[in-house]
This record gives C-alpha cells, structure tokens and sequence, in this order.
C-alpha cells in the first residue's frame, strides 16, 4: 500500500508565501492552472519561477495542470509551459504539462500516474 500527503494551497496572493514552506519537503509537486485565463500565465510563471529559486531541491517533479480544457478558449498545457518558459529550469527540475478537466472527470488517471512515479 502506498501512502501520500497531500497539501492543497490556494492560488491568490495571500496564500503564496507558504507555496515554498510545503514544496521545499515535497517530492511532486501539482500546479493547477485555469486553462481559460490566458492573461494569468505570466503571473503563474512568474511565481512558479520564484518558487523554485527559492526551494532550490532538484530533481523535483512538478505537474502544471490545464484545468477546464473542455472548453473551446481554453489553452493547452504545451502552450502553457512554453509561454512560461522553463526551459533553463528544467535541467534541474522535472516539469511536465496536462491538460484535465475536473468536471468531465478527464485525464485525472495521468495525474494519479504522476503522483505515483518516483
């Protein structure tokens, strides 16, 4: 049997400073992400990125999920990663992107599978 701790953390402004407190210990980290808000990418990115430099533990594996990607405005998790682009970032850190739609219940196996991997 395996067992996982999980920590769900709000996304707004007031809640970010303890992002680097729980992710400095973890081993996955999951970034759910609106898929329809093209203009938060940056934001995210931005703070993704500050996150990061502030933990400093490689070989961290950390999921951003496109959330809401049953809908047509919706941006996939390919476009995501790459406007955020992580690419100096992910010699050290293994960052990967999904798409996933919480109502329709899609995809959410690939996120089991993740948390799962070691």
């Amino acid at each position: 049997m395996l067992r996982y701790k999980l920590f769900d953390l709000g996304g707004s402004g007031r809640f970010r400073s303890l992002w680097e407190i729980y992710a400095s210990d973890a081993t996955h980290i999951i970034i759910v992400i609106d898929s329809t808000d093209k203009g938060r990418i940056f934001v995210i990115r931005d703070e993704i990125q500050t996150m990061i430099t502030k933990i400093k533990r490689a070989n961290q594996k950390i999921l951003i999920l496109a959330n809401k990607s049953d809908l047509p405005n919706a941006v996939t998790h390919d476009k995501i990663v790459n406007a955020c682009k992580f690419d100096g970032v992910l010699r050290e850190f293994q960052i990967r992107g999904l798409n996933c739609s919480a109502l329709q219940d899609t995809d959410i196996e690939a996120v089991v599978d993740f948390v799962k991997s070691k």
